[in-house]
């Protein structure tokens, strides 16, 4: 979110309503606008309503799917048609797929195949290996704004726990089986 609003294309940030709290509070906390786009009433994603919120001020538009709370799965379409309006505007789509692992749907297609150098796409192991308090994920960055979100990155945050990332290695590689037996067994 920093490396989009530190690009002086706009402070307006456009979320979708109902959000997750968190984006409105680090909107307000790096100094941007917080603008909030109604969802269709079933959750959707309103593509026109996107179409008339986006202004010159707009510099992020950030989706989360599925979203939290509602747990609706956005249209890979409608995604791919915002992040082309953010493209006509200058301004970046982060489009944050932490919970990709609970479309129960079936219809989640990652924002990755979206070939876009207006788009961010974030994720993470917390939701998906239950380790919410590692907090260990990624994004995805357009090459021009990946040495800007590693600067940043790395003044504010350093790295995340070598628990944390050894957990998730462990995750990713699966279930094995002990090589020798515990002792007392």
């Amino acid at each position: 979110m920093a490396a989009a609003l530190e690009r002086d294309a706009g402070d307006e940030v456009l979320l979708t309503d109902p959000v997750y709290p968190y984006y409105p509070g680090k909107t307000r906390m790096l100094g941007g606008d917080a603008t909030f786009v109604p969802a269709n009433r079933d959750g959707s994603l309103d593509v026109d309503a996107y179409r008339e919120a986006m202004g010159d001020e707009t510099g992020l538009v950030v989706l989360n799917t599925p979203n939290n709370p509602t747990g609706a799965v956005y249209d890979h379409a409608k995604v791919a048609t915002i992040v082309r309006l953010c493209e006509e505007h200058d301004a970046v789509a982060v489009v944050d797929e932490v919970y990709d692992h609970f479309d129960l749907s079936g219809t989640f297609e990652s924002a990755l195949t979206i070939d876009s150098e207006h788009c961010v796409v974030t994720s993470g192991f917390s939701k998906s290996l239950a380790i919410t308090g590692f907090r260990v994920g990624y994004a995805i960055f357009p090459e021009w704004l990946a040495e800007n979100a590693k600067a940043r990155h790395m003044l504010v945050n350093v790295a995340t726990t070598r628990p944390g990332q050894y957990a998730v290695l462990r995750g990713l590689e699966g279930p094995t089986r002990p090589t020798t037996r515990p002792p007392g067994s």
